[in-house]
């Protein structure tokens, strides 16, 4: 009708204004104590409210230690993040990569929306259906549309979460370590 032309053009508009980031970065730190380096890490984290997801510390007696960490912080803080990040030993890689995934979040909730109207018109079907096989056919429709929902709610909660946090690798390695 009337009322969607002006929604979507509302959300592109604001699309427009405000790009959805989804920031991935990647650091390699040269640092004299890894073990020390890891530890300030946790502790800017934890500052920054993020979390670590995944980490690897290696000590084995054969090669220098190393540590690979991977860590989400609010974008928001990214920034400052990063510069608090490089203060932990001597920078000697940094890449940070920012795609705009406003569109696809606008897209899938458009697609959303769309299909949150067709299941009002199966659901309303369905009260009128009149025979067994119409009554087995919307019902069938039903289910595939709210799994296609769901699969899109779960997409749509994905993207939030990629804006919402950033993304940080981060390999720490001592001095020997450098081939």
């Amino acid at each position: 009708g009337v009322g969607a032309p002006s929604n979507g053009s509302e959300g592109a508009t604001n699309a427009a204004r405000k790009p959805m980031l989804d920031i991935e970065a990647r650091f390699r730190i040269e640092s004299e104590n890894v073990g020390d380096s890891v530890r300030r890490l946790h502790a800017l984290v934890e500052r920054a409210h993020g979390y670590v997801v995944q980490e690897s510390i290696s000590t084995d007696q054969y090669s220098p230690p190393q540590a690979d960490l991977t860590l989400r912080v609010p974008a928001t803080d990214a920034r400052k993040f990063f510069s608090e990040l490089e203060s932990l030993g001597q920078l000697r890689g940094r890449n940070v990569e920012s795609k705009d995934i406003g569109k696809d979040y606008f897209d899938a909730e458009l697609r959303l929306q769309t299909l949150e109207q067709s299941r009002i018109r199966y659901e309303e079907l369905l009260t009128k259906a009149t025979s067994v096989e119409d009554t087995v056919a919307v019902q069938a429709r039903l289910e595939e549309l709210r799994e296609r929902t769901e699969t899109l709610k779960g997409e749509i909660r994905w993207l939030r979460d990629r804006a919402a946090q950033a993304t940080v690798h981060v390999n720490f390695f001592s001095p020997q370590s450098v081939v």
